[in-house]
């Protein structure tokens, strides 16, 4: 299993990681006690995935994935595995980025709309979707 960070600071150059950078100031830290001491960890992160577009190859997220944190790490272009346990995201269309991912777990996906463009992802190997609510037909992925 890759390594488990919060913040920016932590990453040292590692290509596969378990970014854990919402739902803070729990019993694993505490140190993030006000909402803006919370929402700079996520800033940080999205500004950082969004920059830094050839950064990682592997990325799993254990806690909350809000839209914007989601359409960030989909300007990750060497991305071949993501792993999203659950999250507040609507729109997965950022996922159009992703042209070198092979492996897609996208967890608890309660509000989203469509799974279209998951259809387009043509070199996914393995692909896992969870609890998505708002998604009766799943025929759309029959071609992959």
């Amino acid at each position: 299993m890759p390594e488990t960070i919060t913040k920016v600071s932590q990453y040292k150059g590692q290509k596969s990681l378990v970014i854990n950078c919402t739902q803070l100031g729990d019993s694993f830290t505490p140190q993030y006690k006000t909402a803006k001491q919370k929402r700079a960890v996520l800033d940080e992160w999205c500004d950082f995935l969004r920059s830094e577009q050839e950064a990682f190859d592997e990325l799993n997220f254990c806690t909350k994935m809000p839209q914007e944190l989601f359409d960030a790490v989909c300007c990750q272009r060497n991305l071949k595995s993501l792993h999203i346990k659950w999250g507040s995201y609507e729109s997965l269309d950022a996922l159009a980025n992703l042209s070198s991912l092979k492996s897609l777990f996208i967890g608890s996906g309660a509000n989203v709309k469509s799974i279209a463009l998951i259809a387009k992802l043509s070199g996914l190997k393995s692909l896992a979707v969870e609890n998505f609510q708002k998604i009766n037909y799943y025929s759309t992925l029959s071609n992959l």
